[in-house]
């Protein structure tokens, strides 16, 4: 989906029985149109990056210096993780829907009450977006509240005592029934 291009035709014409000569047409110039402004905006990207690069290695000492940096903060086995570029499959079928295996740490999640996928940089709750760090460190606290006052009121013994005294009744109840049963058939 690319929201700077309209897409005009109904999705509902887009299954194999309905598709017409001309609405594979349409798709296929909608598609061209598409792969032609990603890959702008991919060199637009690549271009801003090299410039980026090439500012910090203006001197040969600049350049020595860069490499250094990047030699002590570049970990190439958790780029390969993050980036998933060992995957071969890169684009799978799951449910019907088509979902990217490359580049996951990129990726925005889709599920509006925190659950995201592993090393995403944020975590969407009720529709906005909050940074992993924050998202987890209120996690934290409110289960670190919870767990307090359960210790506090002493909430795990007063379940337990309940849980305790319920099966007692349900065993009383249950012994009287089988005594009831017992003379009612005498």
């Amino acid at each position: 989906f690319n929201p700077y291009l309209d897409f005009n035709i109904p999705t509902d014409s887009l299954y194999s029985n309905l598709v017409t000569d001309k609405i594979i047409e349409q798709t296929k110039e909608y598609l061209k149109l598409s792969k032609e402004y990603y890959i702008r905006v991919y060199n637009n990207a690549a271009k801003n990056k090299d410039k980026v690069i090439s500012n910090k290695q203006k001197t040969p000492e600049e350049k020595q210096l860069f490499l250094i940096e990047k030699k002590q903060h570049n970990n190439e086995s958790l780029m390969k993780m993050l980036t998933n570029s060992d995957e071969v499959n890169k684009i799978v079928e799951y449910e019907g829907e088509l979902i990217q295996k490359s580049n996951p740490v990129y990726h925005d999640p889709r599920n509006n009450l925190g659950k995201a996928h592993f090393y995403s940089a944020r975590k969407k709750i009720f529709g906005y977006y909050i940074e992993t760090f924050w998202f987890n460190s209120i996690v934290i606290w409110i289960s670190s509240i919870l767990l307090y006052i359960s210790l506090y009121f002493r909430l795990l013994y007063k379940t337990l005592r309940f849980f305790e005294h319920q099966s007692a009744f349900i065993a009383s109840f249950i012994e009287k029934r089988k005594m009831r049963s017992l003379f009612h058939k005498k």
